[in-house]
């Protein structure tokens, strides 16, 4: 059954790690971050990671996360005396331009972000792996620029978490009704 389950997860895997990874290369990294997933978890067809995000606040959507992402980036290097002339272009020359390195790479963020998802899907086993999974995981980071985007956002990440964990019984719920149909 298990490995039924994740033979299941591998083409929702595959898309949120190539979103994450193009995610950080038109944002100029050569790594995904925690934010990159969050937003490759917000561009998945099966949609509940924006219906998270919707439940605390109808406004806040892909865009305007990654607005927000892009905000706590040019602040980071404004910190460091580094000037942002203007928004983050994707098309800046830099880490950008690097070839897709072979194997899955991450930084630390994401790694942790990652790992809180297999154990949020290995506590949830019918309910196959989602953005709500995503948005579950990146709620319970402390610090990094995903904590710091969602604060701009307004978005408290104990009710980020809270409103998660919801989406993912609702969607157990519904795979038990399918199931007894």
């Amino acid at each position: 059954m298990k490995l039924t389950r994740t033979i299941k997860d591998i083409p929702t895997l595959r898309t949120l790690l190539e979103g994450a990874e193009a995610e950080a290369r038109d944002a100029g990294r050569a790594e995904p971050g925690a934010e990159h997933l969050l937003l490759a978890a917000l561009a998945l067809p099966e949609g509940s990671a924006p219906r998270v995000l919707a439940h605390l606040d109808p406004t806040v959507d892909l865009a305007r996360v990654r607005a927000a992402i892009a905000a706590q980036h040019a602040a980071a290097l404004e910190a460091v005396g580094i000037e942002v002339p203007g928004p983050l272009a994707a098309d800046a020359p830099g880490e950008a331009d690097l070839p897709v390195p072979p194997t899955y790479r991450a930084d630390a963020s994401a790694r942790e972000a990652f790992r809180a998802v297999t154990e949020l899907v290995r506590a949830k086993p019918r309910v196959p792996l989602c953005g709500a999974h995503v948005v579950a995981a990146v709620a319970g980071l402390e610090h990094g620029t995903t904590p710091r985007a969602l604060r701009i956002l307004g978005i408290d990440r104990e009710a980020l978490a809270a409103a998660a964990r919801a989406e993912l019984a609702r969607l157990a719920a519904a795979g038990r009704d399918r199931r007894s149909a």
